[in-house]
């Protein structure tokens, strides 16, 4: 798991040794019957605990995500685990009456040393004797996160909690008003309010689905009540119902003032909560509430997943460019696919026909400046080399196609004169001479850039496949993307099968017909544009046609502003291995491919793989964008067993138990970038918000804490360039407290007033 792991006794949660927090554990230090422990608070990692029902119930209303969730069968999704930033001590919210743990957050002690830890999967647990195991489903990956959010959501969920155990059986709807009363004059927005009330009915043990239903409208009257100074109830009502010892410890981890809320509800609303319309007296702003969505974590890049030489040339262009080694392991294996393409195909199943050719796409997702063009270019130049001696070959094949040519018109032009004059004596004509060969196709490996109708005459000389590099994946999909290009968007999704015929039928070119199009596709692109791609994926628009889906091989690591001054010779020794691979893997005759299989090994663990993933794509709470990409991973995994086998330079038609390991863990890996990716566009209003807010702090706009609408998406910047996406992410702000809405008046010429907003002084420049 890449933790620090902690031994403890058999069927215990007591470390083995005192000084567990100093020592760094070998795997001799482990019986291989005793519990482990994971090491908490060093770099941040933190497990949220769910110790109550209440809790484990009101949980998935607060938490942020994370991959690494795992619990016991009589306390499933008990253990939430996160990296924090900055690093925060722990936190432990207890039921006032009876002492019982409700929640924790366990990471630092409070002198911020290591000394917590939790008793990990696999293990046993030490009261009921139940085995502790991961959450089906879940990727094992560790969110990173916001302390602050995950602190609040914490005490948010503990508050939930107590309330919901002591929620009175009578007077039900009183009590519920009551709490509106409290959050609504606490400044607490209504959509926060009403997740919180509802999470706290929902954990009552007896609650009906009909009294449900009402906490809605008993949170919107309350508002609008108070927004119309009505007077509405609040503590003094709610500690009439719930014993005040629970309602002042919630209050407390709400940070709601106690005496400040039961004084304006006691005086029948001379507090009023803040009233955002025009000539109204506002109240005093608050802290901001920290914006959720930080990126989800990735997987680091293991290099022992790739093929022996080709590890070799990606730590040497990691370590030359400084670049993180994700980005040249993937355009490596890439290249190698690139190569491989229709050379060798791989029947993953035993029986079944299904036959995958070894194509693949991939996708280098980084900020601007972190050399993914050079990366490219260092990892496709063995074809560029290739390809240049294939153009000089070419050269000299076309000079001698035209001295050729040149003598066929002359001997064609004897044979007309000789058979005019032998027509004309009535003789017999003279044998025609033989035409000679048509011109010599050029061979390719590598297109950067041509029309669909191009690539397909490339193709149809090159039935093996090319590899296309873009080296700015922006520019090939917003070609695809144009009106009349309808057409060339099909071809590419033929393309990326590699085992399909395709004609273009064109006036002047007239019918090319390919018995198989195949391409490998490379390049990179910038995360913000690539958000507006996934955007309109997600939304089930023009482009939710499995195009993006399609790049399997897509990585977005973790960028540090780390920076080592490397001078040094590149490794030849190693490149050089490389190309002569890739050289060998073109003797492979495209019309007679190499057929792989799994050897009995192999084939054990592609049926349990793919058995595993089929379940998990028949699963409920994916989004279906990601879902479909993770349906593509049915042919990545063989294609990348292939890939891994011929890499090696294994030319025997089995593919072996190493190369499908390493298959499979790879597509944990790119599984991990995926999802980072795809949090892009689940929620773009959260990316436009932080967008939003970035430009403020800078003072780009908001001057004077006046943010009028217009001025934002009027710059034109990336996530906020239309109307609705900027004021989308405005009232995220506004939910979270970083803005307030202004009514303006009507101009001189009448029609609406602008849409404005004033900023927190806590966030302006």
């Amino acid at each position: 798991m890449g933790l620090d792991v902690v031994p403890l006794g058999l069927r215990s949660k007591r470390p083995s040794t005192a000084n567990w927090p100093t020592i760094e554990f070998a795997e001799d230090d482990f019986k291989s019957d005793s519990n482990v422990g994971l090491k908490l608070g060093k770099r941040g990692l933190a497990d949220v605990d769910l110790d109550c029902t209440e809790a484990l119930s009101i949980a998935p209303k607060f938490l942020p995500p994370t991959g690494f969730v795992f619990g016991r069968p009589s306390a499933r999704e008990s253990h939430h685990f996160y990296r924090l930033d900055p690093p925060s001590i722990s936190v432990k919210l207890v039921d006032p009456l009876t002492e019982d743990t409700l929640i924790e957050l366990r990471s630092l002690k409070r002198d911020r040393a290591i000394g917590f830890q939790t008793v990990a999967p696999g293990s046993i647990h030490e009261g009921t004797g139940e085995l502790i195991e991961f959450e089906p489903g879940c990727t094992r990956l560790i969110q990173n996160a916001d302390a602050d959010e995950v602190i609040g959501a914490v005490h948010r969920i503990g508050a939930a909690s107590l309330l919901a155990r002591y929620w009175p059986a009578k007077g039900r709807h009183d009590s519920m008003l009551a709490l509106a009363g409290v959050l609504a004059r606490a400044g607490w927005p209504q959509v926060e309010a009403l997740t919180f009330c509802e999470a706290v009915y929902r954990a009552v043990p007896t609650h009906d689905r009909r009294a449900v239903g009402r906490v809605r409208n008993e949170v919107e009257s309350t508002f609008d009540g108070l927004a119309a100074r009505r007077e509405v109830t609040g503590i003094p009502t709610l500690k009439g119902a719930i014993d005040g010892r629970a309602v002042d410890s919630a209050l407390k981890w709400l940070k709601i003032d106690s005496v400040a809320s039961g004084l304006a509800t006691v005086l029948g609303g001379e507090l009023d909560r803040h009233d955002a319309r025009a000539g109204a007296e506002p109240e005093p702003w608050g802290n901001p509430i920290p914006l959720p969505g930080a990126l989800p974590g990735v997987e680091p890049f293991n290099p022992d997943l790739l093929p022996g030489p080709f590890r070799a040339v990606a730590l040497d262009i990691a370590e030359l460019m400084q670049v993180p080694l994700d980005l040249p392991a993937v355009a490596l294996m890439v290249t190698l696919a690139g190569v491989t393409n229709r050379r060798a195909t791989i029947q993953p199943k035993r029986l079944d026909d299904w036959t995958v050719v070894v194509n693949v796409w991939g996708a280098l997702v980084a900020p601007p400046g972190f050399k993914k063009s050079p990366t490219l270019d260092a990892a496709t130049a063995p074809l560029s080399a290739i390809e240049g001696e294939w153009r000089r070959e070419q050269g000299d094949a076309e000079r001698a196609f035209a001295l050729g040519k040149e003598e066929e018109e002359l001997r064609l032009s004897a044979w007309k004169e000789t058979a005019k004059a032998a027509a004309k004596k009535g003789n017999d004509l003279p044998r025609r001479p033989d035409d000679s060969p048509g011109a010599p196709p050029a061979r390719r490996l590598l297109v950067n850039d041509a029309t669909a109708e191009k690539l397909h005459e490339i193709m149809a000389a090159n039935p093996a496949g090319v590899l296309v590099v873009r080296d700015e994946l922006t520019g090939w999909l917003a070609q695809l993307d144009k009106p009349g290009r309808e057409g060339e968007r099909a071809f590419a999704l033929t393309c990326w099968n590699g085992n399909d015929s395709f004609t273009f039928d064109r006036i002047g070119r007239g019918t090319v017909h390919a018995a198989h199009v195949c391409m490998s596709l490379l390049g990179g692109i910038q995360p913000g544009r690539l958000r507006s791609y996934l955007t309109d994926t997600l939304a089930d628009g023009a482009g939710n046609d499995g195009l993006m889906q399609r790049f399997q091989m897509i990585v977005w690591p973790d960028c540090s502003n780390a920076f080592q001054y490397v001078d040094r010779p590149p490794n030849r020794a190693a490149r050089d291995a490389v190309e002569a691979r890739l050289r060998a893997l073109l003797n492979l005759d495209p019309e007679e491919p190499l057929k792989l299989r799994f050897d009995d090994a192999a084939q054990a663990l592609f049926v349990a793989w793919l058995t595993c993933l089929e379940r998990r794509l028949r699963e409920p709470g994916e989004h279906p964008a990601f879902v479909g990409h993770l349906s593509k991973y049915r042919s990545l995994m063989p294609t990348l067993a292939a890939l891994l086998h011929l890499g090696e330079g294994e030319t025997g038609e089995f593919v072996g138990l190493d190369s499908a390991r390493r298959a499979a863990a790879w597509c944990d890996y790119l599984e991990s970038h995926a999802r980072r990716v795809y949090s892009l566009a689940v929620r773009p209003e959260v990316a436009g918000a932080r967008a939003l807010l970035e430009k403020i702090r800078t003072g780009k706009v908001g001057e004077g804490g006046v943010l009028p609408i217009r001025e934002v998406y009027s710059k034109g910047w990336q996530e906020l360039a239309s109307p609705e996406a900027a004021k989308a992410a405005a009232e995220v702000l506004v939910d979270h407290q970083f803005l307030r809405p202004m009514y303006g008046e009507a101009g001189a010429l009448g029609g609406r007033p602008s849409l404005r907003y004033s900023v927190n002084p806590a966030v302006q420049p």
